[in-house]
């Protein structure tokens, strides 16, 4: 089943990550003496990170277990394609994660879905996806500097029975757009959405203050 007694997507989650980390496996046994990044990149990308990533918006993962474990099989990734591991020579301590994707030049998958979550929630809002229902669920106001609310919100959700689902997808990717909502006036197209979505780190940064 794809989510469990309680409607959470950790049987999904625990599926593909298996699913990850046995395609992973695969790669590194028949390609232990490829040492061309931009090949096993390719290879990942194509093989690895399309199985993580596919459909996320409809189980975007909340819980800090499940978004760790699902980065953890880039995190092998990484290792194996800059051949780092930990062992008694270097003490145990190699490069960060971080410096690891700095240096493959990669975002973490946590960052890739909120790109996602962005890129799609602009879509509703303007149209590009079909789903009535679901766009005219979200309420979109043009001056949001008249609320009279502490915090300045420029979309907000229309059914209350969502609105009580805290960590449903569409209330996560909600509240995002009111992180960043200064992009969706300043995009003047989807393609400068996704460059200024993917490129500034305005999400970042306001993320941390949360």
């Amino acid at each position: 089943m794809i989510v469990d007694s309680k409607l959470n997507f950790v049987n999904h989650i625990n599926f593909i990550t298996s699913k990850a980390y046995s395609t992973l496996g695969f790669i590194k046994r028949f390609c232990y003496d490829v040492r061309d990044v931009q090949s096993l990149k390719t290879l990942y990308y194509t093989f690895v990170q399309s199985i993580l990533e596919y459909c996320c918006v409809v189980w975007l993962p909340y819980d800090h277990t499940w978004i760790n474990r699902i980065e953890s099989v880039q995190k092998q990734f990484t290792m194996f394609a800059l051949r780092e591991y930990p062992t008694a020579e270097n003490g145990y301590h190699i490069a960060s994660y971080d410096d690891r994707m700095a240096r493959l030049e990669m975002y973490k998958l946590e960052r890739r879905r909120l790109n996602t979550a962005l890129v799609t929630f602009y879509d509703l809002v303007n149209g590009n996806i079909h789903c009535p229902n679901l766009k005219d669920g979200v309420i979109i106001n043009s001056n949001p500097l008249n609320l009279r609310e502490t915090s300045v919100r420029k979309f907000k959700l229309k059914s209350t029975a969502i609105q009580q689902i805290d960590k449903a997808p569409i209330n996560q990717m909600c509240k995002l757009a009111n992180i960043v909502n200064d992009l969706f006036v300043e995009a003047t197209s989807r393609t400068n959405f996704k460059s200024l979505v993917r490129d500034t780190n305005l999400l970042n940064e306001r993320l941390k203050k949360l």
